[in-house]
């Protein structure tokens, strides 16, 4: 990883670690706007697309980068991609990006989000192959 990179992922995990010490009603209101993404499929796509052609910058792009190579088949790669986007589209902590899947988004929401997540790991999985 070259020196630009580095400082990249260093000042998007900085910015994803600070987000817990914004106050609590900067968190709730930031938990709401994920779960208004979350539930609507279009924009969930557009934030989606927009995340896995990069658009968020090289730290964010080898961030998602190190969770779709993780090769461990117990990894939870639409949780952990789930809380980057929810940290880099809406300033939302990871412990209420969890909040709010869970407590906001019905079972058939959730199933809908889910899909498309896995949707574009799918296809990113193979690129990949398609390219190796």
């Amino acid at each position: 990883m070259d020196d630009f990179v580095q400082r990249e992922v260093e000042k998007d995990l900085a910015m994803l670690r600070g987000l817990d010490r914004r106050s609590l009603a900067e968190r709730k209101e930031s938990r709401d706007d994920y779960a208004k993404i979350l539930k609507d499929p279009e924009e969930l796509d557009i934030v989606l697309r927009d995340f896995f052609s990069f658009s968020y910058g090289e730290g964010a792009r080898f961030l998602l980068e190190r969770v779709l190579k993780n090769p461990h088949k117990r990894t939870n790669k639409v949780a952990q991609i789930s809380a980057m986007i929810a940290g880099f589209e809406c300033k939302c902590p990871n412990r209420y990006a969890k909040d709010a899947y869970v407590l906001q988004l019905t079972q058939p929401e959730r199933d809908a989000a889910n899909e498309l997540f896995k949707r574009y790991i799918k296809e990113w999985e193979e690129e990949q192959n398609v390219d190796a």
